[in-house]
């Protein structure tokens, strides 16, 4: 699967705001291991974990104390 970085699109930019939202009240990224948010940790290093926005769209982040590097992708 084939990531690409994009700009937040009009028609998913409320739910991509309540998820970046969410990972601002976290203590681990466990904490969003929610129902709809999909949480999975992605293969590498430095360790990174996505949540599912809509449809292809995802957030992905890192973790240093909290949150950092959130980016917003899609799978094609």
């Amino acid at each position: 699967m084939e990531m690409t970085a994009l700009r937040i699109p009009p028609e998913i930019k409320d739910k991509a705001a309540r998820r970046l939202d969410s990972l601002q009240n976290i203590s681990t990224p466990e904490d969003v291991d929610i129902p709809g948010y999909g949480l999975h940790e992605l293969n590498g290093t430095p360790r990174r974990w996505r949540i599912h926005v809509e449809g292809l769209f995802y957030l992905t982040f890192g973790w240093e104390g909290g949150p950092v590097g959130i980016e917003l992708w899609t799978a094609d």
